[in-house]
């Protein structure tokens, strides 16, 4: 700070101490301001000062003001730095300056800046200064300091969050030519995440060019859509392809003006498009294996309504394609089946269970023909439901066949009670499981449930006369080794301790060159093992019987 002329003379010009003294503190008031000027007799420990610094120290002006009685209203955390830097002006004289925080009368921390000069040193030191109220400036510099605090710590912030980020991020300033007009752009910051996608060290972007580095951004209007964005401020966005400069990028851009620069994001897609190229190519696969299936099928939302029908849908029922989405497909059922098929669909949406019910659906030919419905429920992670997939197939001949098979049935026991046959029963040899029908069962002397269940081959050798059994097995075993049919008689000891003769027929069902399944009819021939020829001629017939069925 320059000195001014009343301070000069103050110092030059000292004929008195006091007069000297007064002129000294008066010069500096005159060239801080609003200060207060004071003067420190270190031997006294007296401060000499004006009436308006007691009054803020909340001293009478008629009273004294003590160094100690100062000291008292400065702030603890600098009451130390305060006293050695008086003592040391004190002791070697020479010129002194501090900052520091006092309380004032009125309870209000300030802080103040004392600065001055030793009038003289030693066990008679003096010095004289001013005392100026800087607290409006310390505010000011801890507000600023508040402020670039706060921006450090956003570009921080910033810098952190572009740094993680998995997209890409650089700032690209505008280069102008004489005219004003861009021309070009230069990198001015890259993340990590920049360098990792295009494949470049972050090193090689800053200070290089757009254009010259990567001039395929002209071919693909990232170039103008910049340039656009300096001229009107509208931010940016577009997901495009970019095959050049030796890369192979789909990318997401967003960009966005920042004065006379351009911020630019952008996140690399290629997985997701060649994931979601992956999933056109699979649905386009599923939709041909779909479509290539004997079956009808379709999907619905979670709601029921129908997005999807195969081709052989639209080849069964003739419909038009894209008519049956919804709930255009109702009318395609018998008004009979309607109610029962809506009520168990129904129930299936509201509680996830599969979905099975048969019914007639109409021909292109004009005829009902019997289906048998079938859909189960799609679910997602989190257990709801996200689909519906079910099918449709033809099984009206069947229906037809069943029929014409309960017939034969019909027809057959009632040949089965003519010709006293006293059971039949099916067996699986592979589990040694043998199924008799209710007389069967009886005869041996096994409940219906167990019947029901099926019963080992040893538990109905059991019931074979012990003379017989030998004899029984040994037929059973030869006719599994060479194909031939069952054909043995042999007798039972009924429960109630009578003798039964019966004759077995049966003929083993293979399967890839393996006996599965074993079915024959057990005829009671007590009475009748006098007619041969008869009964030789009805086994045969029924034998043939049984194959057909089987």
């Amino acid at each position: 700070m320059n000195e001014s002329g009343a301070l000069s003379r103050a110092r030059t010009s000292r004929p008195q101490r006091r007069p000297a003294s007064v002129a000294w503190q008066l010069a500096l008031a005159q060239e801080f301001g609003e200060a207060y000027p004071f003067e420190w007799d270190a031997a006294s420990g007296l401060i000499t000062a004006s009436a308006a610094l007691k009054a803020l120290l909340g001293i009478p002006a008629s009273a004294e003001l003590t160094a100690d009685r100062v000291m008292e209203r400065v702030d603890p955390a600098d009451h130390d730095e305060v006293a050695r830097r008086a003592a040391a002006v004190i002791r070697e004289g020479g010129n002194f300056e501090t900052e520091f925080r006092i309380t004032l009368i009125d309870g209000v921390p300030r802080w103040v800046l004392a600065r001055g000069r030793a009038l003289a040193s030693g066990k008679r030191g003096r010095l004289a200064g001013v005392g100026v109220d800087i607290t409006r400036r310390k505010q000011a510099e801890q507000a600023l300091a508040e402020k670039e605090a706060a921006l450090r710590a956003s570009e921080a912030r910033f810098r952190a969050a572009q740094e993680t980020s998995i997209d890409g991020f650089v700032m690209l300033e505008a280069v102008r030519d004489g005219a004003g007009r861009i021309i070009d752009f230069r990198w001015i910051y890259a993340n990590d995440a920049a360098e990792r996608i295009l494949g470049r060290p972050r090193e090689w972007f800053i200070g290089r060019r757009l254009l010259q580095e990567m001039p395929g951004t002209v071919e693909t209007g990232i170039f103008d859509a910049l340039v656009g964005i300096i001229e009107t401020g509208a931010p940016w966005s577009q997901e495009l392809a970019y095959t050049r400069e030796g890369l192979d990028l789909y990318l997401r851009i967003v960009a966005g003006k920042v004065e006379d620069s351009v911020a630019v994001t952008f996140a690399d897609l290629s997985d997701r498009r060649r994931a979601e190229e992956s999933v056109i190519a699979a649905e386009q696969r599923w939709r041909a294996i779909l479509n290539t299936m004997p079956q009808m099928v379709w999907s619905t939302l979670p709601d029921g309504s129908h997005d999807f029908f195969n081709d052989r849908w639209y080849e069964f029922t003739g419909a038009a394609r894209g008519s049956t989405e919804g709930e255009g497909w109702a009318d395609m059922f018998h008004p009979d089946d309607r109610p029962e098929a809506w009520r168990r669909w129904r129930h299936s949406l509201a509680t996830g269970e599969p979905y099975q019910i048969e019914y007639r659906l109409r021909h292109h030919s004009g005829r009902w023909r019997w289906t048998l419905g079938r859909a189960v429920p799609l679910m997602g992670p989190d257990g709801t439901i996200e689909r519906w997939f079910g099918t449709c197939t033809d099984i009206d001949d069947i229906k037809v066949a069943e029929a014409r098979l309960r017939t034969s049935e019909r027809r057959l026991q009632l040949a089965l009670d003519a010709a006293e046959v006293v059971g039949t029963w099916d067996w699986d040899i592979a589990a040694d499981r043998i199924i008799p029908d209710a007389r069967l069962a009886r005869l041996f002397g096994i409940d219906a449930e167990r019947a029901e269940a099926g019963s080992r081959f040893a538990e109905f050798l059991a019931g074979v006369h012990p003379e017989d059994r030998d004899r029984l097995e040994r037929a059973v075993d030869r006719a599994l080794r060479s194909g031939s049919a069952l054909e043995v008689e042999y007798r039972v000891m009924r429960p109630d301790g009578t003798i039964t003769w019966l004759s077995a027929r049966g003929q083993y069902v293979e399967e890839d060159s393996h006996a599965i399944r074993f079915p024959g009819v057990a005829i009671d021939i007590t009475e009748r093992k006098e007619i041969e020829e008869a009964r030789e001629l009805l086994a045969r017939e029924l034998s043939h019987r049984i194959k057909n069925i089987f």
